[in-house]
């Protein structure tokens, strides 16, 4: 079992940006599951996290490495205007 740490990146590619959440709690956990536990679990969070995915085009992943399972909201980007 981890030791209960987070990490919260975001990063660009291209015309994507991702927002992506890891944390090394316990294992067990079935990151390919992870969406229909979360809809189980938490399924206001599950709503208005696929509203946002619905709205703005993009897509979700879950992924288990070693003892971090990461979980990844990836969306079109949007160009920031000029100053």
């Amino acid at each position: 079992a981890g030791s209960g740490r987070v990490k919260v990146r975001a990063a660009t590619q291209g015309d994507e940006a991702a927002i992506s959440i890891e944390d090394d709690g316990a294992e067990g956990e079935d990151p390919a599951a992870f969406r229909e536990q979360m809809m189980r679990g938490r399924p206001l969070l599950s709503a208005i996290a696929d509203a946002i995915l619905a709205k703005q085009g993009g897509r979700f992943e879950a992924e288990r490495d070693g003892d971090w399972t990461r979980i990844t909201l990836i969306l079109q980007a949007v160009p920031l205007p000029a100053r």
